[in-house]
């Protein structure tokens, strides 16, 4: 995991995340930790996948909090071990 800022966390997601550890991760940042943003950076299908399931999981636990979240996502390349990949990016945040 990567802090830019105070405002914006990042961190690479993998086919085998755990979502319901990612999930509460994402719900914490952001309505108990004060973050603006949690980026997720997602290579290959398996780990779009559990991004996705992760952020469905967040957003179940914020409307607990009756906090709603907002989703925009974008690919862009990255470099792996030398490689050129796609990586689909999610940004999360308080709605």
């Amino acid at each position: 995991m990567d802090i830019q800022n105070t405002k914006t966390i990042e961190t690479y997601v993998t086919s085998s995340q755990d979502v319901h550890r990612l999930g509460p991760f994402i719900a914490s940042k952001l309505i108990k930790e004060g973050f603006e943003e949690v980026v997720l950076s997602a290579i290959g299908a398996g780990a779009v996948n559990q991004a996705v399931k992760s952020i469905v999981n967040a957003k179940g636990l914020a409307q607990k909090d009756e906090v709603d979240l907002t989703l925009d996502f974008s690919m862009e390349e990255k470099q792996v071990n030398g490689t050129i990949k796609s990586a689909v990016i999610f940004t999360i945040k308080k709605g």
